[in-house]
């Protein structure tokens, strides 16, 4: 990380640096997000697979879960992010 900051970002004291975390990323071999009810899971939802472009969507996909989760249609359509599209078949 040190070796980073000196190469990148000259201008800070890269011995200040004391620890640091790895950002997961996460995608779905279709590349598409996870959003919806867990199949045969009564009451279980999932939001995932956001990858580096799901936080500009995370407020509308909130809301679908939200609809969903409080047994109400979802305000958009989400059928193409079923988990139940991973089920066998």
């Amino acid at each position: 990380m040190q070796r980073f900051l000196q190469a990148y970002l000259p201008g800070i004291d890269a011995a200040q640096c004391i620890d640091h975390r790895v950002c997961m990323y996460t995608m779905t071999p279709d590349e598409h997000f996870i959003v919806g009810a867990v199949p045969g899971e009564s009451g279980l939802f999932v939001g995932a697979g956001l990858s580096g472009h799901g936080f500009k969507l995370v407020p509308a996909l909130a809301e679908a879960l939200t609809a969903l989760v409080c047994d109400e249609p979802a305000p958009l359509p989400i059928e193409l992010f079923s988990p139940a599209r991973w089920a066998p078949a």
